[in-house]
């Protein structure tokens, strides 16, 4: 029996531990990355931590509120352009009715005319 495939399928079972509800799939990304990093070296006690590797570890919280603010700028831009949408949606729907009115007024006015212009003409 062939072993070919093995690796492949003890790594379901290593991302199914990885799982837990509510998490993104970009965490589970970057979970498994460090995972396979861990595993490649052979183990935790093989990890060479260098000056780089700690920069990265304090700057990585300053990364994340960045993302966060650019996700939060995102969707207030998407916020206001939907209400930008709604309000040209409502003044296209009030000049339209301000039309309907101007044209019905004014085939109201072109009866009477042309009641009047009967009447004279009789």
């Amino acid at each position: 029996m062939s072993h070919g495939n093995s690796n492949l399928e003890r790594g379901f079972s290593v991302n199914r531990e990885c799982f837990v509800e509510n998490l993104q799939e970009s965490f589970i990304v970057v979970q498994r990355q460090v995972y396979d990093a861990v595993s490649k070296l052979g183990g935790v006690k093989n990890v060479v931590i260098t000056k780089d590797l700690v920069s990265s570890f304090h700057s990585a919280h300053l990364w994340y509120s960045d993302a966060l603010k650019d996700k939060k700028e995102i969707i207030a831009a998407l916020h206001h352009a939907e209400l930008e949408k709604k309000r040209s949606a409502s003044l296209v729907r009030e000049f339209e009715e301000k039309r309907r009115k101007v044209i019905e007024d004014t085939m109201k006015q072109s009866a009477l005319i042309e009641e009047e212009r009967k009447v004279i003409s009789k």
